[in-house]
């Protein structure tokens, strides 16, 4: 080893819970603040506009000490289409341009799109439900 060999030049410089948040953040932008992106912990999930007790997990995180390689374990649906139709949920994600690579392509899935649809047209439902109670 001599000092040729070693860099000082920081290229992943968020942790993997940074660089899921600053993604998530696309989902509450796009719908309106109907549908939001959570980070807690080890778990990514959306959460949904009037229906408190909603969850959709979308995969789990983990690292050790160090930040990169991370571990994701993703939910089936996406998974799937986001290996190209293979079985296949776990994930090494090697450096913060992959994981913000994931993140993107996760996001912007058929499945998730069509989800985030479906879970704003919900939300959308419990709203008149609720201005129908409030009249009466």
């Amino acid at each position: 080893m001599n000092k040729e060999t070693i860099s000082f030049e920081l290229v992943d410089k968020d942790k993997p819970e940074i660089v899921i948040k600053n993604s998530l953040r696309q989902i509450d932008e796009a719908t309106r603040g109907y549908v939001k992106g959570n980070i807690e912990k080890y778990e990514v999930f959306l959460t949904v506009k009037g229906l408190e007790h909603y969850k959709y997990r979308m995969m789990f995180v983990n690292h050790e000490t160090l930040s990169y390689p991370v571990m994701i374990v993703m939910n089936d649906n996406l998974a799937v289409e986001y290996s190209g139709g293979q079985i296949k949920d776990i994930f090494w994600i090697e450096s913060m341009k992959d994981l913000e690579e994931l993140m993107s392509r996760v996001i912007n899935s058929d499945t998730m799109e069509s989800l985030i649809q479906k879970l704003i047209n919900e939300s959308l439902r419990q709203e008149i439900k609720n201005e129908n109670v409030a009249i009466l």
